[in-house]
C-alpha cells in the first residue's frame, strides 16, 4: 500500500511503482514536480495482485502529460486522477479484467472493459472532442474539471450522461446532443457549472434529466 500523502509535494520527478503494490490511497502522488510515474509490469511467473487507485490517488501532477496504467487495475475510484492539467491521454499495459481505453491515439479514456461506459477522461483533454463510436454511457464525474474542452459531441448512440459527469468544464461553449437517436438520461449535476455555454438546444430524444443537470 503506498498511503496517502507519500509524495506530497516532494521534489521527486520520476516515481517507480512494483508490481506489489495493491492500493494507492488517496494524494499519495501529488505535486507538479513529477513527470513520470512508471508501473512496473508483473515478471514472468509471477502472479500478481489486483492494484486499487482510490480518489485523488494521483493529483496536482500538472506536468505528467501521459500515464499507462497496468492491466491489473482492479479497482479505478472516480476523480482517481485528479487535477493533473497536463493529462491528456491513458494507456492500460496487456490485459485487463475490468477497464479498456477507448478513441483516437494520443486522446484516449479509461471505459469499462467492453469499451460502452467511459469512467476518466484525462483534465488535460482540450478542444473539441467527440464521444467514440460504441460508448452508450458516460459515468459518473467522467469528464468533470476538463477545463480545457471547448465543445463536445454526443452522438446519438449514447444513452446516458451520468452524475457530474461534465462539470465544471468552464472553457465549454459547445454542446451538440444530437437531436435523434437512443432515448437519452441526463444525470444529476451533469453539466453544473459549465459557465462558458451561452446556448442550448435540448434534443427531442432527452427522456430524463435530473436535478441540476445545467445548474450553475
Amino acid at each position: 500500500v503506498i498511503p496517502g500523502g507519500s509524495f506530497y509535494n516532494m521534489k521527486v520527478t520520476e516515481i517507480i511503482i512494483p508490481y506489489t503494490v495493491t492500493n494507492i490511497e488517496y494524494r499519495a502522488f501529488y505535486g507538479k514536480a513529477i513527470t513520470k510515474i512508471t508501473f512496473l509490469a508483473t515478471p514472468e511467473g509471477k502472479t500478481a495482485a489486483g492494484l486499487v487507485m482510490d480518489e485523488g490517488a494521483i493529483s496536482g501532477c500538472d506536468n505528467l502529460t501521459t500515464l499507462t496504467l497496468p492491466g491489473r487495475i482492479s479497482e479505478f475510484a472516480p476523480a482517481a486522477i485528479n487535477d493533473c492539467t497536463g493529462l491528456t491521454s491513458i494507456e492500460l499495459a496487456g490485459e485487463s479484467a475490468n477497464y479498456s481505453t477507448v478513441g483516437a491515439e494520443g486522446r484516449k479514456v479509461l471505459a469499462s472493459k467492453d469499451g460502452t461506459t467511459i469512467i476518466y477522461c484525462p483534465k488535460g483533454m482540450e478542444g473539441e472532442y467527440t464521444i467514440p463510436s460504441g460508448v452508450t454511457s458516460i459515468g459518473e464525474l467522467a469528464f468533470a474539471y476538463c477545463q480545457k474542452l471547448t465543445k463536445v459531441t454526443i452522438p446519438s448512440y449514447v444513452k446516458e450522461i451520468g452524475v457530474g459527469a461534465f462539470r465544471y468544464c468552464t472553457k465549454l461553449t459547445t454542446l451538440d446532443l444530437t437531436e435523434e437517436g437512443q432515448p437519452l438520461t441526463i444525470g444529476e449535476s451533469a453539466f453544473y457549472s459549465c459557465s462558458a455555454l451561452s446556448s442550448l438546444t435540448l434534443p427531442e430524444r432527452l427522456v430524463k434529466m435530473d436535478k441540476n443537470a445545467f445548474g450553475y
